[in-house]
């Protein structure tokens, strides 16, 4: 089954303004030339959510890829020019720690493997200045030795379902801007 078949309703342009995930997503995997293209384009889908969502975008002082990181000077990347293994880093607004994601946009169909994100744990080891990963996917959950790795602790995988579960309105990052600012009180 197709992204497009899972959701119909949310696949398809609808009339009003408000846009879904699947929506952004649809565009993500039927026009992105090379698995890079689908790849940076769904870290910008990630940096996205995590900045609009009203948990993540409270939970999160700092959101963005690895290039964006290398230009923050307290940041645990701060220079790095090579890619690492790791697709984008969060500062926690609480603590100021940082924290380590994967993103990997797969079949959504399929289940995420542990071996597509061995070089992401492989790079979190021995690495004291980050204190905690998450993983971002558009597949179909994690697969069974995945979920050994994380220990069945789901709540460092966002998969396309907890992403529409947000019920974010995606119309801004299809138009290609970036999230509203969001009023806490």
């Amino acid at each position: 089954m197709a992204l497009e078949d899972k959701e119909p309703s949310k696949v398809k342009a609808s009339s009003s303004s408000y846009k879904t995930v699947y929506e952004a997503l649809a565009p993500i995997f039927a026009e992105s030339l090379t698995a890079k293209e689908k790849g940076t384009k769904y870290e910008a889908l990630c940096v996205y959510f995590l900045q609009a969502d009203p948990f993540w975008s409270q939970f999160y002082r700092r959101v963005g890829t690895l290039e964006q990181a290398a230009t923050w000077p307290d940041s645990p990347v701060y220079g790095e020019s090579n890619d690492i293994g790791i697709d984008l880093f969060a500062q926690t607004a609480a603590s100021g720690e940082w924290h380590a994601i994967q993103c990997k946009c797969y079949d959504p169909d399929k289940p995420l493997t542990k071996g597509v994100c061995d070089s992401f744990f492989a790079a979190l080891m021995n690495r004291d200045d980050i204190a905690d990963w998450l993983i971002m996917t558009s597949a179909g959950g994690a697969g069974r030795n995945l979920e050994a790795q994380m220990s069945g602790d789901f709540s460092r995988f966002i998969d396309t379902a907890k992403m529409a579960a947000s019920a974010l309105d995606w119309s801004r990052f299809i138009e290609g801007l970036p999230p509203e600012e969001r009023e806490t009180y």
